[in-house]
């Protein structure tokens, strides 16, 4: 089951330094998915935030984010639901590029294991003279 949020479970807390929202993520754990969800939030941050929230706190069961207005909620929504489909776009492309990655090394480590190497010292002489002797005599009538 892919990460997603559960909206119905969401809760905003009255803290000293403001108000706090926490959206449970439910699926598997995923280290790749908290790094893509970062990075995605990251990069759009600048894009919405405008004052209107603080930090965005991936954890390992929730969303966390830190001083949210008043006001902000269906902004502040979209923008995590675009976070967590771009991270969810982010590792599926990921993993495909490691699928298409050892797949190639596999393809190269099959062909190399088709391939020989020359054998040095007298059977090198040896695979000499049997050469001259293909290439000069004439096939027999």
């Amino acid at each position: 089951m892919e990460r997603r949020a559960n909206w119905p479970a969401a809760e905003v807390e009255a803290t000293d330094e403001g108000y706090v929202l926490r959206v449970p993520i439910e699926g598997e754990p995923d280290a790749d998915w908290d790094d893509a969800f970062r990075r995605a939030a990251e990069a759009h941050r600048h894009e919405v935030w405008g004052g209107q929230w603080g930090h965005v706190r991936p954890g390992l069961n929730e969303i966390r984010v830190e001083q949210v207005s008043e006001g902000s909620e269906q902004a502040l929504r979209a923008f995590l639901d675009r976070c967590i489909l771009e991270a969810h776009e982010r590792t599926r492309q990921e993993a495909a590029d490691r699928r298409e990655d050892e797949e190639a090394l596999e393809r190269r480590r099959t062909e190399a294991s088709y391939g020989y190497q020359p054998t040095e010292g007298g059977s090198a002489a040896s695979a000499q003279r049997m050469t001259e002797t293909f290439r000069n005599r004439a096939p027999p009538r």
